[in-house]
């Protein structure tokens, strides 16, 4: 596979607080940097591995404070209003008889 989609439970993830580990091959990408988790290379699970130990090690304080920034991170993605209208029009493509040329046009704007 060389990439994934939107992927909307990574985003209900980030609301809910909770910071994600994800493949880099997914538009959600630098996350440690806006505190929201990480996003790492399929191609080295070794690295997939370190972060899960380190998340196991956490004290529970330590955890909650990573929460904090996940859940801001979502709250600034839904104010921001481009990714509704992106959704919003996705859903209508859908409806109106599947996708066409301008589905694969959508993307989040968190990539940047």
């Amino acid at each position: 596979m060389l990439g994934e989609n939107f992927c909307h439970v990574i985003l209900e993830s980030l609301a809910g607080g909770c910071p994600v580990l994800i493949s880099d091959r997914t538009p959600w990408r630098r996350l440690v940097s806006k505190g929201a988790g990480r996003d790492l290379p399929l191609d080295g699970p070794q690295g997939f591995r370190d972060v899960l130990q380190r998340c196991i090690d956490l004290e529970q304080d330590a955890y909650s404070e990573l929460r904090r920034p996940a859940r801001q991170f979502a709250v600034t993605y839904h104010r921001d209003g481009d990714g509704l209208r992106q959704n919003r029009e996705l859903i209508e493509i859908a409806y109106q008889g599947g996708p066409d040329s301008r589905a694969t046009a959508i993307r989040p704007p968190i990539a940047a």
